[in-house]
């Protein structure tokens, strides 16, 4: 199957995707938010951190890509 028709919002490493996709994936993500400040705040921290990051920690990143930015803001604030 074409990965054009998949949804970019799956949870999790994909099996036919690598970890330089994923993490792309979630830079995406990061940086695709409803509010200025979590997009600020997720997109600038993906930039700087999630380079170094391997499977694991990027799990536990799109943990909170899920949540809603109005609880993400309150945790970081």
């Amino acid at each position: 199957s074409s990965s054009r028709g998949e949804n970019i919002y799956t949870v999790g490493k994909k099996s036919n995707e690598t970890l330089d996709i994923y993490r792309k994936r979630l830079l995406y993500r990061s940086k695709l938010r409803g509010m200025k400040e979590t997009i600020l705040l997720l997109g600038t921290f993906a930039t700087k951190h999630l380079k170094n990051f391997d499977e694991g920690k990027m799990q536990q990143f799109e943990q909170i890509l899920e949540e809603p930015d109005p609880d993400v803001y309150n945790w970081v604030v």
